[in-house]
């Protein structure tokens, strides 16, 4: 049973590799961009963890509920996008 280094959750994959490769084997793929794809992952990130000072200080100024978002919670949520979009869903 895989453990997942971002969920900590049993039978969840380190990878959205891993977990392309366990749906290739239910589901048909569509061809993407991967130029595309890799920009769909790595720009989301980016502005997760360069935006983290100012999620802070709208945090303090108010806003409730930015303190909350997690890195597990974004790198989940791109998993779910990315897989989506190999499966012709999005």
């Amino acid at each position: 049973m895989s453990r997942s280094r971002t969920s900590g959750r049993p039978g969840r994959s380190n990878t959205i590799a891993e977990s392309g490769s366990q749906i290739s084997s239910r589901s048909i793929l569509v061809p993407v961009n991967p130029l595309l794809l890799q920009a769909g992952i790595i720009a989301p990130l980016m502005f997760f963890f360069a935006t983290a000072r100012l999620r802070r200080k709208m945090e303090r100024g108010g806003a409730a509920g930015l303190s909350t978002l997690t890195r597990e919670m974004v790198v989940d949520h791109l998993q779910r996008i990315t897989l989506a979009q190999l499966e012709g869903k999005l």
